[in-house]
């Protein structure tokens, strides 16, 4: 069903999120508060080196006559390089503006852990909207700039997904809306943008057993929330 909300988002390392966000991404403010993009560059560091040194001994292999073996290395070169690929493209603001529009809460303030909700089908049928399987995380972050850092405050974030399997995203990895803009309006508006169902299945959630360490919760809305 077609929903105004929706905004359906460029692909993105394979995936294409059906509703996306709709900010202007501020790279200088997000390169400050983006919590996740130290971690993003290092391994991006990491599998570069590791692709050049590949390349550069696939080269002297491949000179010394040696081709099975510089074969091995050129691929295993060709695979870091790829990787570095979907690495900066997670890293960058198109994260922001591709990766799916999702809601967070607010679940406690020192420090700062918000629970969020996503759709984590990935089946490709037509009606798969109407077989939405939910889940949730607890994580947690040290700065939420222009929210206020209170329970219950709703935090609108982006949220790429990853390891597919059996029609279902395994995992998934949320960026407050508030790390790439410091435009309050653009948060409100986003925040209204997500469906009234989703902050009310959100609010109610009572499993407050998960600690903020990225494991993701699948929902039964029989017994995880409340009647």
């Amino acid at each position: 069903m077609d929903n105004q909300n929706e905004t359906t988002g460029k692909p993105l390392n394979f995936s294409q999120a059906t509703r996306t966000s709709d900010i202007t991404v501020d790279t200088a403010w997000m390169k400050q508060y983006d919590e996740q993009r130290p971690q993003f560059m290092k391994l991006i560091w990491q599998r570069l080196v590791f692709g050049l040194v590949m390349g550069g001994a696939a080269v002297a292999l491949y000179a010394y006559g040696h081709w099975i073996f510089g074969s091995v290395a050129a691929l295993l070169a060709l695979f870091a390089l790829a990787l570095v690929f979907l690495l900066h493209n997670a890293s960058g603001g198109s994260a922001y503006t591709s990766g799916a529009l999702v809601p967070a809460i607010v679940v406690r303030t020192a420090p700062i852990e918000l629970l969020v909700l996503a759709n984590v089908d990935c089946s490709e049928e037509e009606d798969a909207d109407l077989d939405a399987q939910w889940a949730y995380k607890r994580f947690s972050v040290k700065r939420l700039p222009v929210h206020r850092v209170e329970l219950g405050e709703r935090v609108p974030c982006i949220a790429l997904f990853g390891g597919a399997q059996d029609g279902r995203w395994t995992r998934f990895d949320p960026r407050p809306l508030c790390w790439a803009t410091s435009d309050a309006a653009a948060i409100r508006r986003n925040t209204a943008r997500i469906d009234d169902s989703e902050w009310d299945m959100l609010s109610h959630i009572t499993d407050d057993t998960t600690t903020a360490n990225g494991d993701i919760v699948l929902l039964d809305t029989d017994e995880s929330t409340d009647p």
